[in-house]
């Protein structure tokens, strides 16, 4: 189950049932064919627009219809209050159903009319608002700045009430940036302005599951069962919350019970993209209880399309629990198809990701050339404001006859001559700078990018290869089974055979492209397993292996691993040899390699070829550059690879 996050007041406050006709609705209705002017009309289609969103499960898109409608009259009305309203509605179903950018262009909208008007405190709502789409969507230090602006506006206008909410976004933010402390900070004291605040009270309780207080956070997921009418969207992921935390207990039956109350709120036929995902969550408990058919049965009607309209986390999360839960029924075909949607949303995921961090790249690199051109002006502008003094101090003594004013004329040339060069220099700097910068960036893309397709690659032959040969093995058994003279036969015994060799392969060739030892044990822990590897084939090793630990990044220890694993494997390959040396040490602040053989060595122009034909000698000589380390290579009864590698 997921432990979902209460966000904020705005977002979803009352009652979800199922969709029936009501006397409200009915009441609404009749009121909006009745009413006597357009002002009215918008006001009761707003409220009936508001009563579908916040207080019935599969009806978003009926109160989507009923806002646009109230926002298209509001616009003809003289009430820029009423228009204002209806906007930040609509703005609130823009953002339950992911519509990021819409949502954000109505809030824009209405608090530039709140200011319009002259209403301060309005447009501070709305900035408030605004501040919550852009947390929810994830860009949180822009909410966070805009937040501190906004509580700072409340205080000065006096409203309580406002800040407190503000308070709750304010940790809200710090909760989804894994930053605990900081947003149990706000949430007491958002309880210390209102000790029955639910908001605060399920936030706490996510904050202290995280901080591994589960007792603390159990007590303020039940405070809220007290307090918050059943049925509600809130209550509903409070219920979900409690089930979570219980099943991490292994409570499962009470957990289960949790779960089964909040799908009575849905139809079979729910439209809600919450509802597969709680769907998934209660297969899951009855699943860790043993009862694998039962949880089968709830999730096997789940379609894929189902899964377009959720967002690519739970797209990923829910596709791997169905295709888990499959797979443990024995249902295989069903299992297969969402694993591979689950592997699909991953690595839309890591596309996200790369683009993401080359984002952040290209924004540091934008703000260094804005500091720079600030930096360039700021000299101009002295530059000129030096020239200016020149000026008046020439004319200032221009009686003192042509002599003094050939002086300053040939001191302006002087300094001119002077501003050139500096300025040639600073953008000789410049050039230099993003030269380095760009080799930078190009390296570090390529060998990111190197390093995540081994471990795509690495994962696909695991899990869907790896998955196809055990098919194929079991289907085997099967036929030996029920024909008993293809089980006597040698094409029985050659096939199994051929089966396991194929599978023992996939697995050292998944193992080599991302070593499991290197993410349990570290850089020692996994050339120690390369070094078993290698005496396995039959290499005499002589291993003085120190101070590897020194090597503390983690993407720089994988870097070395590579140029180990690399040096071997064309070891293996090429050199013939039966012994291989490995040493390292440290050496002050520089880790010392050697690795050396006793093959028929490598020859020098193959090493130092400007285009090396070997892919393996590049990806060497790139690692070591990204390392900023330096290589040799003597052959000397062998090949001798000499290293030395900065610590940092």
């Amino acid at each position: 189950m997921r432990s979902l996050i209460f966000v904020s007041l705005l977002v979803f406050c009352c009652f979800p049932w199922k969709l029936s006709s009501t006397p409200l609705i009915d009441s609404l209705k009749i009121k909006i064919n009745t009413a006597s002017n357009d002002s009215i009309k918008v006001e009761r289609l707003w409220d009936l627009s508001t009563e579908y969103f916040y207080t019935y499960a599969d009806s978003l898109a009926k109160a989507e219809n009923y806002i646009n409608e109230a926002v298209q009259l509001s616009q003809g009305i003289p009430d820029t209050a009423l228009f204002i309203n209806c906007l930040n509605a609509r703005s609130k179903i823009y953002r339950e159903s992911k519509r990021k950018q819409l949502a954000l262009e109505d809030l824009k909208l209405a608090e530039n009319l709140a200011l319009a008007i002259g209403n301060e405190f309005r447009a501070l709502c709305m900035l408030d608002n605004y501040a919550s789409i852009k947390s929810v969507f994830g860009d949180f230090d822009e909410a966070l700045e805009i937040r501190f602006k906004v509580l700072e506006g409340f205080r000065r206008l006096n409203k309580p009430k406002s800040a407190k909410i503000t308070l709750s976004g304010i940790g809200y933010i710090y909760l989804e940036k894994k930053q605990f402390s900081k947003a149990k900070k706000y949430y007491h004291q958002v309880l210390s302005m209102n000790p029955e605040d639910k908001w605060a009270m399920g936030n706490l309780g996510i904050v202290y599951k995280n901080l591994h207080m589960l007792d603390s956070a159990l007590h303020y997921y039940k405070k809220i069962e007290g307090i918050e009418k059943e049925g509600s969207r809130f209550s509903i992921r409070n219920k979900i919350n409690i089930a979570a935390l219980l099943s991490s207990q292994n409570k499962y039956a009470e957990a289960l019970n949790y779960s089964n109350e909040v799908l009575k709120f849905y139809g079979d036929d729910s439209l809600e993209k919450e509802y597969n995902i709680y769907l998934s969550g209660n297969a899951i408990i009855l699943t860790k209880m043993g009862k694998i058919k039962e949880a089968f049965e709830i999730i096997k009607n789940i379609k894929l399309e189902s899964l377009d309209k959720l967002s690519l986390q739970d797209q990923k999360e829910l596709a791997n629990n169905i295709s888990v839960i499959a797979e443990r029924n024995g249902n295989f075909e069903h299992a297969l198809k969402f694993h591979q949607r689950f592997h699909i949303a991953n690595d839309s995921l890591n596309s996200v990701d790369r683009a993401l961090n080359f984002k952040d790249i290209e924004e540091k690199y934008q703000n260094e050339k804005k500091e720079k051109l600030i930096i360039e002006q700021n000299y101009a502008l002295q530059a000129s404001k030096h020239k200016q003094r020149l000026y008046l101090f020439g004319f200032s003594y221009l009686i003192l006859g042509l002599a003094t004013g050939f002086y300053f004329i040939h001191l302006e040339h002087k300094n001119k001559r002077r501003l050139q060069k500096q300025e040639l220099e600073l953008k000789q700097a410049e050039i230099n700078v993003l030269k380095q910068e760009n080799q930078l960036i190009a390296m570090e893309s390529i060998l990111e990018g190197q390093e995540e397709e081994r471990k795509r690659i690495a994962q696909d032959l695991h899990d869907n290869i790896g998955t196809l040969m055990t098919t194929i093995k079991m289907k085997m058994l099967a036929l030996q089974k029920k024909e008993q003279n293809f089980k006597d036969s040698n094409i029985a015994i050659q096939l199994d055979d051929i089966i396991d060799k194929a599978s023992t392969e996939i697995r050292r060739i998944s193992h080599n492209m991302t070593p499991v030892a290197f993410e349990l044990t570290g850089l020692e822990g996994a050339i120690e397993d390369l070094t078993h590897h290698l005496k396995n084939k039959g290499y005499e090793i002589d291993e003085e292996l120190h101070d590897l630990d020194q090597i503390r990044d983690k993407q720089r220890a994988l870097m070395l691993y590579r140029i180990f694993q690399e040096i071997t494997q064309n070891i293996e390959k090429h050199s013939g040899g039966a012994f291989i040396k490995l040493e390292s040490w440290k050496d002050e602040k520089t880790l010392k390699v050697i690795i050396k053989d006793n093959g028929k060595g490598m020859s020098e122009k193959a090493w130092h070829a400007d285009h090396l034909k070997s892919m393996g000698l590049s990806g060497i000589k790139s690692r070591i550059k990204y390392l900023d380390g330096t290589i040799q290579m003597t052959n000397k009864s062998g090949t001798e690879f000499n290293i030395e590698i900065p610590i940092k």
